[in-house]
């Protein structure tokens, strides 16, 4: 810990539990929100993890587990996004295994971590990803013969709901409801004609 970032003192471990997802040398990604810190493993080889911090600690972090396990290779170099104090998702790198059935193989001097009990990464075939957040959307119409919330999503801000509207039918009645990303904080709740094919925009007020 340190007060002014030129000195420091050893206080503990700062991930007590499930410390084996960070590896030795590689760099996690921390940021700080109003409530809390949260910190984004690097160099895990089997999926995105990540741990929190209390609003007034930041010093020791317990582990929240996978935030994504389907994965194709090494997760590296984690960007956090963020919108004003509100965590919107993440970049982060991948780099897959040596071994993998990459075709072309992988060129010898690409592979790294190529120590005894480590997976041989090839440095050369990484890609970046985008992973967003994302809001719930569910309607139930009126007359209780259709409930719909799978959708698709178009970026951060637009989902596309999966609706399965028979031929001819111009609309149907019914409430159209928005959760936080959370999936249970409702955001919004609207009584509406649901018309297939049409946008629909939630405008804070």
């Amino acid at each position: 810990i340190s007060q002014d970032g030129k000195s420091f003192y050893y206080t503990g471990p700062a991930l007590t539990t499930n410390a084996g997802n960070v590896i030795n040398g590689s760099t996690p990604a921390v940021k700080k929100f109003n409530n809390g810190f949260i910190m984004f493993y690097d160099r895990d080889p089997t999926k995105l993890a990540y741990a929190t911090s209390s609003r007034d600690n930041g010093h020791v972090f317990v582990d929240q587990g996978a935030l994504l396990t389907n994965v194709q290779g090494s997760v590296t170099n984690v960007t956090v996004i963020t919108h004003e104090d509100s965590l919107r998702g993440v970049l982060f790198g991948e780099f897959p295994a040596a071994d993998a059935q990459l075709n072309p193989p992988c060129d010898p001097q690409f592979v790294i971590n190529s120590s005894p009990g480590h997976t041989p990464l090839c440095i050369n075939r990484g890609h970046v990803n985008a992973y967003f957040l994302q809001k719930k959307i569910v309607f139930d119409s009126d007359d209780k013969t259709r409930h719909w919330e799978s959708s698709t999503a178009l970026d951060e801000d637009r989902l596309l709901l999966a609706t399965d509207f028979r031929s001819g039918e111009l609309g149907i009645s019914g409430a159209l409801k928005v959760f936080d990303t959370d999936n249970t904080t409702l955001l919004f709740n609207q009584n509406l004609v649901l018309v297939p094919g049409k946008m629909y925009s939630l405008i804070p007020r």
